[in-house]
């Protein structure tokens, strides 16, 4: 019997790889990088797998592949996950698409 390609894993686990994921990426918004940098973050291939399994394009000469905003469940990704502003609207956001390796 094969496995799903895309199996449900539990909420919460989702739910905390995604925690992880835009605390990381707020970090990285904080600290102000530029267009051109990387950042690792770990996230379990099943639930990578889960969201963005069959969603994206092809990052033509990279690795990886290029997602849009829509491409994040909104179950998951909500609110302004991807803007980091301070109390006097000074900051930033994600210029989409954005590049994701698993």
């Amino acid at each position: 019997m094969s496995q799903p390609l895309n199996p449900k894993p539990p909420f919460r686990v989702v739910a905390d790889c995604v925690s992880d994921f835009i605390a990381g990426l707020q970090c990285s918004l904080k600290s102000g990088v530029n267009l051109n940098c990387t950042f690792t973050i770990e996230f379990r291939t099943d639930v990578y797998r889960f969201l963005f399994g069959d969603k994206g394009h092809c990052a033509h000469n990279k690795e990886g592949r290029l997602y849009s905003l829509d491409d994040f469940c909104k179950e998951y990704f909500c609110g302004e996950w991807y803007r980091c502003y301070d109390s006097l609207g000074d900051g930033c956001e994600v210029d989409f698409p954005i590049r994701l390796c698993s």
